[in-house]
């Protein structure tokens, strides 16, 4: 479902897909850009769908604190790419009870970043 409103926003109402989050009541500092937050919540269908789209930046940045779903009282903070995101809430989330098949999403989102970011390098 939300794949589907990800890809409505983008190619029928033709959202930037780099436009950051704006901050809101409950708030975060900094901008975020919806790879990171694809990313740092283990969403590997939106981030496949949104690296193969000519325009994202996939080292760009993102300031946030995004909560642990291990332990809520825990959280990964900073400013980060999309895949460092992924990465620190992978280890975060092992570090705090999570299994392999928990953290499932994160590490596809891992490696379809690390595969993003080798083609770049390369061209």
């Amino acid at each position: 479902v939300i794949l589907r409103c990800v890809t409505e926003l983008i190619t029928v109402q033709h959202a930037n897909p780099n436009t950051p989050a704006v901050k809101g009541p409950g708030g975060y500092v900094g901008k975020l850009p919806p790879l990171v937050i694809a990313a740092a919540r283990g969403m590997d269908r939106i981030v496949k769908y949104l690296v193969c789209l000519p325009q994202i930046r996939a080292e760009e940045v993102g300031t946030c604190s995004f909560r642990l779903c291990k332990n809520r009282k825990k959280s990964v903070k900073g400013t980060y790419t999309p895949l460092e995101f992924a990465v620190k809430m992978r280890d975060a989330e092992i570090m705090n009870g999570a299994t392999l098949s928990d953290v499932k999403g994160l590490n596809s989102c891992i490696r379809i970043l690390e595969h993003k970011r080798a083609c770049e390098r390369k061209g």
